[in-house]
């Protein structure tokens, strides 16, 4: 094929006389024609799935993908979706048809993708995390009628008429060929919702042969070695993650699948990662908490711009060699344009890629000189269809292109100002409008006032950005708040996440009389973004730092919040602090007091007068707690949830904060997580640990207590010890939880159905992964029908730590080890879809006070997931009402 701009004329240089919109035909060659000579001769008439099926050929037994617990070859993925893409077709799935995926991100995840292109359709991706709200209006929006997802996910759609298919559930039966080809390659592959100005998302239809030039690209540019390892860490609900999957598994590499970035560090395959694949913020936070490993070669930055002080950072690393920055919309396919950033540089966004044309333009649609400011206008290959059900809006946006000589060819108007540097490199100057990137989320602002103006505490409101001294944007909510509204961040924040995702909920929250208008009677946002009003929830008087301890931790915090005057008494959280930036804090607090202080001490210790006398003592160092405020605010009893099998509670933090502003919820870890302390050698001692820490906190009751899975187990000795010291237990509840330090040969119901499960996992695994599956199975089984197994031994247990994958067996073993004895008070146990009754009824020989059954969405390691852990919130909040 040939590259659109080309196209004019026969190429040759023109003469240096004047041509039309200010400039020399030399100009205009330089600019139309010599900057955008990027025409490839690639297999255009393929689809994406083709190209992956032509590297199952070549390389089947190699691994494609891993997650955390399971890995898949070539081979393996091609057999697995080719029989998921001939069930989705007796289901209407083709060419032109749309079908949702909403999974987890999994090897399964990997599999659904590809078999909905190999079923002809297009897939449209759902994230579990997303709000009820925000995913009815894609369902409704996209028109789908199959979502592909995974036990307990399915729940989410029960009450819709549309079909949904379980991906990890289907027999091995059916025919594992790869089904006959009915893409072509002007067919769509996938649909991807942006935020929208209007309000509502919008979903922009990309094409296969849109995809399959880009990934011919990325086998040009990338090698052999960098595409071994590449994470797979970004939500499919964002093109960043079509290089990532598609992008490897189409030329033979092998992906590395992890929930964020962030999670990396964790990975049991970081040093496997040789590209990393993220936005600018999260890299930052990597190399500040010293989380990227060293056997990362390359690193892909995009999303966000790319200050030259981190390109020097990754540099400093002696095993990065290369640093890209990369840049494109979701409306031009995932990267246009892309430069190799070298140290000590000035920052550029390079040149377009390959089969892919750029115009700066000024609002005359006639191109701007080197060095002035025009809109970016992206041509060529990556162009999208357009906007799904949106005729008026593409019309608006995709241009026809007047460069191109090409009839049909297109342009995508960006609303990015862009100057073009001598060399022809492009430098990023900012919007033309009013969209912003948000750690990588491309966000529009007028979306987020569209749902807070519905508040009915609220009189008007306007979401403004503002960049921080990283140079990193955050939104600032500006509000006037009706008269005698009872208004605060918690209820906002609330309002906003039943809404709309998270990344798009506001770090601040300021209150103005009224929002500045200009002379036409809009909104003076150049003027409101300068604005500070008051903060809401703001206290009465911030107390100012005494001492340089403090003072320095006061600079820190206004540098990583972006804020001034924080007080020495201000919760970190409740000034926009997350964990992203908790983990900066803890590298800053490293280089400045050379304190290694795990994330969970801010949750510990969330202002600054006590994190300040911490640090100062002599001969201090972090002495480990066990509870954790997950949400300290509220006049109510608080909640203590106990950890289960893994020791930490970091899994609470969801249900947290959708117990609402008023009900404290503290989490209780285990002892040892730090690695510094030996745990507990029993669970008598554990508990006994944990109630005197709870009854330190809260000398008096009544007491609610809880736990999930294994944790359960131990939230019912804790409330058992509280009991026999004379205290009052009002609520113990047990999400999902067996008493398994009780269970004999007489449960057999148990038995029999977790062995048919067991036996159905096997038969629908590949063949490599049955021994290894079936020995831990087996061990844990034996473990199970035994009351003398013991856990390591005290001496040995000092080895455990959160690196460690002995600690998770760690606290199975203690309570397997340990005897239940009945409990005189009242309980309620959670009971997730695949719980076993006859197990869980063995709690009515140990609870003696009154046991209440509660049935609850998703499946036992699902119940406190994002889609399924508002029902459990609501659910717990039903039990809390009315208890003092």
């Amino acid at each position: 094929m040939s590259n659109s701009a080309d196209n004019q004329g026969d190429g040759e240089m023109p003469d240096a006389g004047p041509a039309s919109g200010g400039l020399t035909a030399l100009e205009r060659h330089t600019l139309l024609v010599e900057w955008n000579r990027t025409a490839r001769e690639y297999p255009l008439d393929r689809c994406i799935h083709q190209l992956f099926e032509d590297q199952v050929r070549r390389s089947p037994d190699s691994v494609a993908a891993v997650d955390d617990s399971h890995s898949i070859t070539y081979a393996e993925l091609n057999t697995r979706t080719n029989r998921l893409a001939r069930h989705l077709r007796t289901l209407g799935a083709g060419p032109e048809t749309l079908v949702g995926i909403c999974m987890e991100r999994s090897v399964e995840m990997v599999v659904a993708l590809l078999a909905i292109l190999k079923a002809g359709a297009a897939y449209v991706p759902l994230d579990p995390a997303y709000p009820e709200e925000r995913i009815h209006f894609i369902l409704e929006n996209a028109a789908l009628e199959v979502v592909v997802t995974h036990r307990g996910l399915d729940a989410r759609f029960a009450d819709r008429t549309l079909k949904t298919v379980e991906a990890d559930d289907l027999s091995p039966d059916t025919d594992g060929e790869s089904p006959e080809c009915l893409s072509t390659p002007s067919n769509l592959a996938y649909i991807i919702y942006t935020s929208g100005s209007t309000g509502k998302p919008k979903g922009v239809a990309i094409e296969h042969h849109n995809v399959v030039s880009f990934l011919c690209w990325v086998r040009e540019v990338f090698s052999d070695e960098e595409l071994s390892g590449v994470l797979a860490a970004t939500s499919i609900c964002f093109d960043l993650s079509v290089f990532e999957i598609f992008g490897t598994l189409c030329w033979g590499g092998r992906i590395i699948l992890v929930d964020s970035a962030i999670d990396l560090p964790d990975s049991p395959h970081r040093r496997d990662v040789k590209l990393l694949n993220t936005v600018p913020s999260v890299m930052q936070t990597l190399l500040e908490s010293g989380g990227m490993p060293d056997s990362v070669i390359t690193v892909n930055l995009a999303g966000e711009p790319l200050r030259p002080s981190l390109v020097d950072a990754l540099y400093a690393c002696p095993h990065v060699r290369q640093v890209n920055d990369l840049y494109g919309p979701s409306e031009t396919t995932t990267y246009s344009t892309w430069a190799v950033r070298r140290p000590h540089q000035p920052a550029t966004i390079g040149r377009p890629i390959a089969n892919t044309s750029v115009y700066l333009l000024d609002p005359d649609l006639n191109p701007v000189p080197i060095g002035v400011a025009g809109e970016l206008f992206i041509g060529g290959e990556g162009v999208a269809r357009g906007y799904l059900h949106a005729p008026e809006l593409t019309v608006e946006k995709f241009i026809p292109d007047p460069f191109a000589g090409k009839p049909g060819a297109r342009i995508y108007r960006t609303g990015d100002m862009v100057r073009y540097r001598k060399d022809g490199n492009l430098e990023y100057l900012g919007r033309a409008d009013q969209q912003v990137k948000i750690r990588g989320y491309r966000v529009e602002p007028g979306e987020i006032e569209s749902v807070l103006s519905a508040h009915p505490d609220l009189a008007a409101c306007a979401v403004v950005a503002r960049t921080n001294n990283h140079g990193e944007k955050s939104l600032v909510a500006c509000v006037v708040v009706r008269e005698n509204a009872g208004l605060s961040v918690s209820s906002l924040r609330h309002w906003l996440g039943e809404r709309i995702p998270e990344y798009m909920i506001p770090s601040r929250f300021t209150v103005l009389p009224d929002l500045p208008l200009t002379p036409n009677g809009k909104i003076d946002r150049k003027r409101l973004e300068k604005l500070d009003g008051i903060e809401l929830d703001a206290a009465a008087a911030s107390v100012p730092p005494r001492t340089d301890a403090e003072r320095e931790l006061v600079s820190i915090w206004e540098k990583l919040l972006d804020r001034g005057q924080v007080g020495i008494r201000d919760n970190f959280f409740d000034l926009g602090g997350n964990s992203l930036l908790a983990a900066r804090l803890v590298a800053e607090i490293k280089s400045r007091w050379s304190v290694s202080l795990p994330v969970a001490a801010i949750f510990q210790s969330p202002v600054i007068e006590e994190l300040a006398t911490r640090l100062t003592e002599d001969g201090w160092s972090p002495s480990w707690k066990s509870l954790v405020p997950l949400q300290p605010a509220g006049t109510k009893k608080p909640l203590f949830l106990i950890h289960g099998w893994g020791g930490d509670v970091f899994c609470f933090v969801g249900l947290a904060r959708l117990l609402g502003p008023d009900q404290p919820v503290y989490g209780v870890q285990a002892v040892g997580l730090d690695g510094k302390e030996p745990p507990h050698a029993d669970v008598t001692t554990m508990v006994a640990h944990y109630a005197r820490e709870i009854r330190a906190f809260q000398p008096e009751g009544p007491y609610f207590i809880g736990g999930y899975s294994l944790g359960g187990l131990f939230a019912f000795e804790v409330a058992r010890q509280l009991h026999e010291s004379g205290r009052r237990v009002a609520m113990l509840v047990l999400f999902d939880s067996d008493p398994v330090g009780t269970i004999s040969w007489t449960v057999m119901p148990y038995l029999v159905q977790r062995c048919t499960f067991h036996l159905k996992r096997l038969w629908t695994m590949p063949n490599r992964e049955r021994l290894a599956y079936f020995r831990r199975g087996w061990d844990d089984l034996q473990g199970r029908m035994t009351s003398d197994r013991h856990p390591t031994s005290p001496a040995e247990s000092e080895r455990v730590s959160p690196e460690d994958p002995e600690a998770k067996d760690y606290y199975h073993a203690l309570a397997l080890a340990h005897r239940l004895h009945p409990y005189p008070g009242p309980a309620t146990v959670f009971v997730s879809d695949d719980s076993v009754s006859g197990h869980m009824s063995y709690w009515r020989h140990l609870v003696r006070g009154g046991l209440t059954f509660r049935e609850i969405p998703g499946t036992h390691f699902e119940i406190l997931t994002p889609e399924n852990v508002p029902r459990l919130a609501a659910a717990l909040q039903a039990e809390l009402t009315g208890l003092d």
